[in-house]
């Protein structure tokens, strides 16, 4: 009787199995950096905005405003959809005893801005508070960050 010689190598079973684990672990991975890179942006966005209006704020707070106003009474915050043809805006509009000045427009990229409650928003001169609590949504690929701004003036 015959002895069978001893085979070496995989079978095309074996070799499917390690390929079909294979990509299924690439898409997982693949799936988990697309969530971190969402996120990052959104993050990166919500910091931006705060930081936009803070300064608006402190525009308020010190008494910055334009030559020709006579005497700043506060600084409103509005959000402006760019739509399709760019980007949404903070824009912060200095109003004097003697009307508005020009606005300061902060364009914040990538991601769309709405406003659910308490906008537009008045950063009263020298103190900084406003009239009613506000929120402002930053909303990129289905994830969605809030910023509040309490009747204090402070930017959570």
């Amino acid at each position: 009787m015959a002895v069978p010689a001893s085979r070496s190598g995989f079978t095309l079973i074996e070799l499917l199995v390690v390929v079909g684990i294979s990509l299924m672990a690439a898409g997982m991975a693949i799936a988990g950096y697309r969530n971190f890179a969402t996120g990052r942006v959104l993050l990166g966005a919500v910091a931006e905005a705060k930081d936009q209006l803070q300064l608006i704020r402190a525009k308020a707070i010190h008494g910055e405003k334009p030559d020709t106003c006579d005497q700043l009474l506060y600084y409103e915050v509005s959000i402006v959809s760019g739509g399709e043809s760019g980007p949404d805006k903070i824009i912060g509009i200095p109003f004097c005893s003697n009307g508005a000045g020009t606005g300061q427009e902060y364009s914040i990229e990538k991601v769309s801005l709405t406003t659910p409650s308490g906008w537009p928003v008045d950063f009263m001169a020298l103190t900084g508070t406003i009239a009613q609590k506000a929120t402002l949504n930053l909303a990129y690929r289905g994830s969605l960050e809030s910023i509040t701004i309490n009747i204090l003036g402070t930017i959570e």
